[in-house]
């Protein structure tokens, strides 16, 4: 039987990127059951989840949700909400990969010598229960002042 330690440090550094106490372990033990094994990840911060991207169904990232967070994410467990959030920040495979940050140049991704330089889920990555592709992306005007207004248009095709 497994027993998690205190995992809470507000206010803390963090010395490692990895899950806490034995919680990775005790992924790899639900993972060898053989079922379906959905992560729903509650934390503050990107955590490396390397493991979990490979080994599970699916990762569910929730962040801190608040006092409704548990009724959120049933009913995206349970299909009654369909997710589409896209990360706001890039998730590095680890510690040793920070800063990892969207905007970098393409110059600055060399790789590692025992690891690839990209990050486990970049920037803008998400998925959802359903697949669709949005094409002919405008803007308009291409340049806008503080006060201006902006145009938005896509096309925008679902599959089921």
């Amino acid at each position: 039987m497994f027993r998690l330690p205190a995992v809470t440090g507000e206010g803390r550094d963090q010395n490692s990127l990895s899950l806490p106490g034995v919680q990775e372990e005790l992924l790899k033990v639900l993972g060898e059951l053989g079922k379906p094994l959905i992560v729903v990840l509650v934390n503050g911060r990107p955590i490396a989840v390397k493991w979990a991207a490979e080994g599970a169904s699916a990762i569910i990232e929730a962040w801190f949700p608040g006092e409704e967070g548990g009724n959120a994410v049933a009913d995206v467990l349970f299909g009654d909400y369909n997710p589409g959030g896209k990360l706001p920040i890039s998730v590095p495979q680890d510690a040793g990969q920070i800063p990892v940050y969207y905007s970098r140049r393409a110059s600055s991704f060399r790789d590692y010598v025992f690891m690839s330089a990209k990050p486990l889920f970049p920037f803008g990555h998400g998925l959802s229960y359903t697949q669709f592709e949005y094409s002919s992306f405008e803007i308009k005007p291409e340049k806008v002042g503080p006060a201006g207004n902006v145009a938005i248009s896509f096309d925008l095709k679902k599959y089921w």
